[in-house]
């Protein structure tokens, strides 16, 4: 009977630290997809900004103008004007990280929301297309 008992109970403990292992795992590896996807989801907007310029010869902060419609629902959002970021993240955001287009430049902002509750920012630029996190402005 004694021996029973530790069999199940090891079964159980098995069990139980599979279910831990995988959750603990899988965060992590989510949050390395959706900022994945989201770094490719501005290498394409990039793309379409860069097709839009060399047919028109400027760029434009539309994204139905210049052709981009990432597929499906992104988990990160983008943004191409500063008026469009809400107000609470713009004003976490340095000056000269803000998004912003005009004929002849561009700087794009990613924003990833993580599981813990925190935000990783993320630009490019015409200058700099690769993308580049940066850090909120929190020192009030």
């Amino acid at each position: 009977m004694m021996q029973k008992k530790l069999i199940w109970g090891a079964v159980l403990f098995g069990i139980g630290l599979g279910l831990f292992s995988s959750f603990y795992f899988y965060f992590p590896i989510k949050e390395k997809a959706h900022l994945s996807e989201m770094k490719t989801a501005m290498a394409a907007l990039i793309s379409s900004m860069e097709a839009f310029h060399n047919e028109t010869g400027r760029y434009s902060d539309d994204f139905d103008t210049i052709g981009y419609s990432p597929g499906g629902e992104l988990q990160s959002k983008l943004y191409l004007k500063s008026k469009d970021v809400p107000l609470d993240i713009l004003e976490r955001i340095a000056e000269n990280d803000r998004p912003f287009v005009t004929n002849s430049d561009y700087q794009i902002l990613g924003i990833l929301d993580k599981s813990d509750g925190s935000t990783i920012f993320f630009k490019v630029s015409k200058k700099s297309p690769k993308p580049r996190q940066i850090l909120p402005d929190d020192s009030d």
